[in-house]
């Protein structure tokens, strides 16, 4: 037996969707925090209890299921796909969309195009036959003035589009309406993924402790906060997992997204869908929270004792606490149980070199009494949002889900 020794700091991440559940998928090289990937590599010690002549016998315990207790935690910094779906962009989906995707249900992303004819502060005609390209619930980046203003699309008739809140002018023709990568909720989800982990120097040695876990799913959270970086939490549980020489790539790995995005410019809308005005809500913290509702679904066989993934539903899959200046007309809303629509856009760089990552919810209720507290000598309220969905909308789609994410 020979110790080695793997300096914990030197880390890699490979993560993908799974084919088959359970069987390795082909991963690819995801850049995380360091130091964020937990894994916990569980399985069930199952106890002989034989009867013994002797009083101190102990029968060797035999090992059970390894999809008791393990998964893996970590967090990737929120960031925008490596490029805009301009209107001859082809979609790919980037490492962290392929996790939102498998957590959340579904993805929609397709080439942008043009502003056409004439344009107005909310109504955008597009080229003939784009507006196939577009759907309802969706962020889009609308050029105005040689600058990105990110928008919900509301609706879609034909080639024209209707976005919310309105522009600060009208875009003019041929000005960019850049798609996004958008991932929603789905009834049902039977997505699973797999999570590889490795440290990497010095190599010889870190290529035999290599993690791979194996039909994973879980719970996603999102972190923003003044002046630090935006990221994405997953907390995820694993149907089997294997441990050794695992033939993972212990080299340097590629950034094939585009940049982190520091929360230094966010912007939220949160107001009545009816209000279509430009008016910008001064939100001193944001914090979101989920509960997915996807578990393991247990079987006498498959594998380790699982069949696969799907989602058991629940009233309350997202909630956002908001904390601003005191604001009586927010202590109405709750009081009126008045359904507000709320954009946050948090981007990076400026002009249209501007990227972003958004969060878009097209109805939620203040619920409980906005909490007075102090902040800086200042009376501020502590409120709570929950989503409400419109059912009129269709199932499965970005309209139709309580919440979306979008990067641009």
């Amino acid at each position: 037996m020979a110790q080695i020794i793997v300096p914990t700091a030197s880390e890699k991440l490979y993560l993908g969707q799974e084919s088959t559940y359970g069987t390795a998928a082909t991963t690819a090289f995801a850049a995380h925090v360091q130091g964020s990937a937990k894994a916990k590599l569980s399985q069930t010690e199952l106890e002989d209890t034989t009867a013994s002549s002797r009083l101190f016998k102990r029968f060797a315990s035999v090992q059970g299921l390894k999809s008791a207790d393990s998964g893996i935690s970590f967090s990737i910094y929120a960031k925008p796909a490596a490029s805009l779906l301009t209107s001859a962009a082809s979609p790919s989906t980037p490492y962290l969309g392929t996790l939102l995707k498998a957590l959340l249900g579904d993805e929609y992303a397709a080439a942008g195009s043009t502003a056409a004819g004439t344009p107005s502060t909310t109504s955008i005609d597009v080229q003939t036959g784009h507006g196939s390209r577009f759907r309802v619930g969706t962020v889009v980046a609308v050029e105005v003035s040689n600058v990105y203003y990110h928008r919900v699309v509301t609706g879609v008739s034909t080639d024209t589009l209707t976005v919310w809140p309105a522009l600060p002018s009208a875009p003019s023709a041929g000005d960019d309406v850049v798609n996004s990568y958008n991932y929603f909720l789905t009834e049902s989800n039977s997505k699973s993924l797999t999570i590889e982990h490795t440290h990497t120097v010095p190599s010889s040695d870190a290529a035999t402790v290599q993690r791979r876990l194996l039909g994973c799913t879980g719970n996603l959270s999102f972190t923003v906060g003044r002046d630090s970086l935006a990221q994405f939490g997953f907390d995820l549980k694993a149907a089997d997992w294997e441990y050794g020489s695992l033939s993972l790539g212990t080299s340097v790995g590629t950034e094939t997204m585009g940049a982190d995005i520091a929360v230094t410019a966010g912007v939220v809308y949160l107001q009545a869908a009816a209000t279509t005005t430009d008016t910008q809500y001064c939100v001193a913290s944001l914090g979101v929270s989920h509960d997915l509702g996807m578990v393991h679904l247990p079987c006498l066989g498959g594998v380790q004792g699982t069949s696969g993934v799907g989602r058991n539903g629940g009233r309350m899959p997202g909630e956002f606490s908001l904390r601003f200046k005191a604001d009586v007309a927010q202590y109405t809303a709750w009081s009126a149980q008045t359904l507000l629509r709320m954009l946050a856009v948090f981007p990076r760089g400026s002009g249209t070199s501007k990227r972003a990552v958004s969060l878009y919810c097209n109805a939620a209720q203040i619920v409980g009494v906005p909490q007075e507290v102090e902040e800086g000598g200042f009376l501020y309220y502590d409120v709570k949002l929950r989503p409400v969905l419109d059912t009129a909308q269709t199932v499965d789609t970005a309209a139709g889900s309580p919440f979306i994410y979008a990067l641009t």
